[in-house]
């Protein structure tokens, strides 16, 4: 891992991390019948902290290494303050944490709030954020809705993926994080960012 340059920005408060969710991959149907196999179905852990690596949480597997996963996409966050949105879209539909796929989720930091390179120190783990996120059709089998995939997209509730930048113990929990924003105005902020943004060496 290349050596970390010094930390720049200033610190938000007030974020939390509500929840960490893990899977590993399973077999189900999607909804035309097709046996595919997903990690979407996550569920919250009992543990206070979990261990990240550079490639994701102890206790979660992606399936699909080519569309998720690695790097650049160990960890994926989402902001609770989205569920109360899509309970009234999808009022029949149950939403625990974890419903959206995402490893974290989060209180007090929404797609406006950072940029593409924000650094998020959570426990002893700091991660850098490194694009929204780009659901697949996995999605709408987790939702049990066809059309899940482009209301999400245009939702601009995408999320963000992140990636392990340095740490101590390597370990994130379900405790206050702080988010170092980075003052260059080449980084674009997740809500105005294409899902299909080249990614910006990370410096």
């Amino acid at each position: 891992m290349e050596a970390p340059s010094p930390a720049r920005g200033y610190t938000q408060d007030g974020v939390r991390i509500l929840s960490i969710n893990v899977s590993q991959p399973r077999e189900v149907r999607d909804l035309g019948g097709r046996i595919v196999q997903t990690s979407i179905f996550k569920t919250p852990i009992r543990d206070s902290a979990v261990r990240v690596r550079a490639t994701n949480v102890d206790g979660d597997r992606q399936s699909d290494l080519v569309k998720h996963g690695g790097p650049l996409r160990a960890v994926y966050m989402y902001p609770s303050e989205h569920y109360d949105f899509w309970q009234a879209e999808l009022p029949d539909t149950d939403l625990p944490w974890g419903a959206f796929g995402e490893n974290l989720t989060s209180e007090g930091l929404l797609e406006a709030d950072v940029r593409v390179g924000d650094r998020l120190r959570i426990g002893t783990a700091e991660l850098v954020v490194t694009r929204p996120r780009k659901p697949c059709f996995k999605l709408a089998i987790r939702l049990a809705c066809r059309d899940i995939v482009p209301r999400f997209k245009s939702s601009g509730r995408s999320g963000f993926q992140i990636r392990l930048w340095r740490c101590a113990r390597r370990r994130i929990g379900r405790w206050r994080a702080s988010v170092m924003t980075s003052k260059s105005c080449t980084l674009m902020f997740v809500s105005r960012t294409s899902t299909n943004l080249p990614m910006r060496s990370m410096r």
